[in-house]
């Protein structure tokens, strides 16, 4: 219980996905991670606008197919 606590309070404030994703990933798994870590769903759009200002990720110029024509960009961290 004392190690959920502690990674959930870091998680606000560290960019703790770093040891925890491959070094290339996806704002989708970024996402499904934090989910997992704090035990809530977080609202896509937002996320997505934190992390993409806050200088934390750079884009790796490769993308991934999802489902039919559609890709996603991949990150990583800065």
């Amino acid at each position: 219980d004392k190690a959920v606590c502690r990674i959930r309070g870091k998680v606000k404030y560290a960019p703790i996905g770093a040891g925890l994703l491959p070094e290339k990933f996806s704002l989708g798994d970024l996402q499904r991670l934090y989910e997992v870590l704090l035990g809530r769903e977080l609202e896509p759009s937002n996320f997505r606008k934190k992390f993409l200002s806050s200088g934390v990720l750079v884009p790796s110029g490769e993308r991934i197919p999802l489902r039919g024509d559609k890709t996603t960009q991949l990150y990583s961290f800065n």
